[in-house]
């Protein structure tokens, strides 16, 4: 059972991953331009207080999602094991119990 749970989160957290590379990349970005920014005007306090705001509203966003997909994840599991363990014999499960 820990095999096939462990496989199950392993996917899971990989896309997740690559998502919040993805968000990173993105504030990365938006960093650069903003050092652009700064380098033609002198400074932009409003844009200074935008970025900081994106940055804590992508944190709230990443760990609802986090939770999120760890419950959806575990209740899948849970789902596709029993099916598995209904349809097939005992023996085939033999390493789950060992």
């Amino acid at each position: 059972m820990f095999i096939f749970e462990i496989d199950m989160m392993n996917s899971v957290y990989m896309w997740y991953k690559l998502l919040y590379k993805m968000i990173e990349i993105s504030i990365i970005i938006y960093i650069m331009e903003m050092i652009n920014y700064v380098k033609i005007k002198k400074i932009c306090i409003f844009k200074l207080i935008y970025y900081m705001m994106m940055k804590y509203m992508i944190n709230k966003m990443m760990n609802a999602i986090k939770s999120k997909i760890l419950l959806n994840c575990i209740n899948y599991n849970m789902m596709m094991y029993y099916n598995i363990k209904n349809k097939m014999n005992k023996n085939y499960f033999g390493i789950f119990y060992h």
